[in-house]
């Protein structure tokens, strides 16, 4: 990830107390600040992805039948690792 100095935009958001406490509490378990979830989030949803090895890996493993895991599961993982 870039190192903060790179960020010069700020940005306001208002979410619910459900959506806030979701986000607080995923990144405490992977020890990262809401803010890098919140851009991580927007670079892997909105901008296009130019390698696409990592995502067919992901889409493989998904869909392989002994796979019970999510995509997200996949991707950001459970906090229990």
């Amino acid at each position: 990830m870039s190192a903060m100095a790179d960020y010069t935009r700020r940005l306001h958001v208002l979410l619910s107390d459900e959506q806030f406490d979701f986000l607080n509490d995923l990144a405490q378990r992977h020890r990262r600040s809401v803010g890098e979830l919140v851009r991580e989030a927007i670079d892997h949803t909105y901008r296009p992805v130019t390698d696409t090895a990592p995502l067919l890996a992901v889409q493989t493993l998904r869909d392989h039948p002994r796979c019970r895991l999510s995509y997200n599961q996949i991707m950001i993982g459970d906090g229990k690792y």
